[in-house]
């Protein structure tokens, strides 16, 4: 799209990812670029879910997680998405759908898949969630 004083343009993404990943460089071609990327190891430790102190951690954020649907969420939309959760074994995945469908800025989106240690990325989350439920709560 063209003006007189700005030219607009935007750019389409198209990836498939299944795994964080770390762009190394950009080719340009035609009207295109590549993407040379590097996979982001997101193994966890193998004690980490058997280890008290790691899995007190992953329930921390379950249950911040859950009081963020009740303050988001219609009742029954929330008591089904917390029954969900209970269900739910995969720390990662609950790491990433939270951090995907929480109502958040891109860049701070961006900012928590950034983060490379696990430990480190789920207390940093849960606390963003005590800190957005207690906010939440504050405004109703």
């Amino acid at each position: 799209m063209m003006n007189d004083k700005v030219r607009v343009t935007k750019m389409n993404v198209i990836g498939i990812t299944f795994a964080r990943f770390k762009v190394l460089s950009l080719v340009k071609r035609d009207i295109y670029y590549i993407a040379n990327v590097e996979i982001l190891n997101d193994d966890l430790p193998k004690d980490f879910e058997t280890t008290p102190s790691k899995k007190k951690i992953f329930d921390k954020l379950k249950q911040e997680l859950k009081s963020y649907f009740d303050c988001t969420q219609q009742q029954s939309e929330a008591t089904s998405r917390k029954q969900r959760l209970d269900l739910e074994k995969s720390i990662n995945k609950v790491v990433y759908s939270t951090i995907s469908q929480i109502d958040l800025p891109i860049s701070d989106k961006l900012a928590f898949m950034q983060i490379n240690d696990p430990e480190v990325r789920i207390i940093t989350l849960t606390g963003y969630l005590t800190t957005k439920t207690e906010n939440l709560k504050g405004i109703s």
